[in-house]
């Protein structure tokens, strides 16, 4: 007598079952009813469950019959031969045939099968190194890691695979899947912030055009918006490739502290004295002034042509003098101003304007704001430039090369 409770999963499946030559997950539901095993549950349910309603409760919550045993379990067992985890079914053991020697009792008195002790992280170990093995030995690797794509979904632990996580986007580039493949490994196994970045850069730029080819939104997976965050940890030439694909950054509060977090020995205006709490700038611009303030710092002459790129994709208004000044402390020399301003005009092509308030960008700059969005919303911008038969070099002012 099995309760109920019991098999309710895949997991407990595997653990009131078998293990029979290869298989880890073989199944034996192959339940016998046994008149002397049956009149002792009887005699101990006389004792326990006096009344009517109890004794119903327990017939209710019990499979007494291999048919019944077979049907709460169908739906874990299916899920078990889908994957072809499971052997055939002729290898199905039968306790009626089994001599009484061979049938060992398990840990409980109420159960007539034998009981694996079943360790979940265990299980999960053993059966992420098959799969690491299988992949590097395989010929058939697109094949199967899209199997493993699909086993994710519903294992969990799958995600865990260091290997598979490591390797399966290059994999995918040297062995040159399909769009679909890519994109249902990339949604499966849920990678995080900076995963991305970690990649060749030629397997970056794969994974890049075959997301863009088959119309998935890849901007959705981290939690960090990738142009600015390209430009944050200094990967700038994944800048330009993004921007092929993208039509321009977006606003991030993650990124936006981190830059307000970063020590400049004093020079940036803090606590009440911050422009923001002031009102006097949005946090939008802060966190523009913030970003080109820390390439300076950090690689004014590696990330110029990334933050060049930027700036020619986003329509926000040049930095003005009196932004600079209500972002940086009284401490700062007038060195460092001067500095500051010439990196800035080298990345716009433009002045700093002393002026108070912002001046917009010209009309020849918001249409291409508008073509590239356009274009960006329908997965066409990579492609859909050099279709349009421009002329050469309105085309390399649309690609954001001046």
């Amino acid at each position: 007598m099995i309760p109920i409770k019991f098999i309710n999963s895949v997991e407990r499946v595997i653990e009131y079952s078998f293990i029979v030559q290869k298989s880890v997950t073989h199944l034996d539901l192959s339940l016998g009813e046994f008149s002397g095993f049956r009149r002792k549950i009887q005699k101990r349910n006389n004792m326990f469950a006096s009344n009517l309603n109890s004794r119903m409760a327990a017939e209710k919550n019990a499979v007494l019959t291999e048919e019944a045993c077979r049907k709460r379990s169908a739906p874990d067992r299916k899920l078990l031969y889908d994957f072809h985890l499971d052997v055939s079914k002729e290898l199905e053991l039968s306790l009626r045939s089994a001599s009484n020697q061979d049938i060992r009792p398990c840990y409980s008195s109420s159960v007539l099968i034998n009981k694996i002790v079943f360790e979940t992280y265990k299980y999960e170990i053993f059966f992420n190194r098959m799969l690491s093995e299988v992949l590097r030995k395989t010929n058939q690797k697109v094949k199967l890691i899209h199997q493993i794509s699909k086993m994710a979904k519903c294992m969990k632990f799958i995600l865990k695979n260091k290997y598979i996580r490591d390797e399966g986007l290059n994999v995918l580039y040297l062995q040159g899947a399909d769009s679909t493949v890519v994109v249902d490994f990339l949604t499966s196994m849920k990678f995080i912030d900076g995963h991305f970045f970690s990649l060749f850069m030629d397997v970056f730029e794969f994974v890049l055009y075959k997301t863009n080819q088959a119309r998935y939104n890849l901007w959705t997976l981290p939690q960090c918006e990738m142009i600015n965050a390209s430009i944050y940890y200094r990967l700038f030439m994944r800048t330009e490739a993004l921007l092929k694909y993208r039509d321009g950054p977006r606003f991030c509060d993650k990124l936006y502290d981190n830059l307000k977090s970063i020590g400049r020995a004093g020079l940036l205006k803090r606590g009440p004295e911050c422009p923001l709490e002031n009102g006097l700038i949005t946090k939008e611009r802060h966190f523009l002034i913030l970003q080109i303030f820390d390439v300076f710092c950090r690689d004014p002459f590696g990330g110029l042509k990334a933050l060049q790129m930027l700036w020619r994709s986003i329509p926000d208004p040049f930095i003005t003098m009196d932004e600079l000044t209500s972002v940086f402390t009284k401490q700062q020399n007038t060195r460092l101003i001067e500095k500051i301003c010439n990196f800035i005009e080298e990345i716009t092509g433009e002045e700093v304007a002393e002026e108070r308030g912002c001046q917009p960008r010209k009309l020849k700059h918001n249409c291409r704001i508008v073509i590239r969005r356009a274009m960006s919303n329908n997965f066409q911008l990579s492609t859909g430039i050099g279709e349009l038969n421009l002329p050469p070099s309105l085309a390399a002012f649309l690609r954001l090369e001046h």
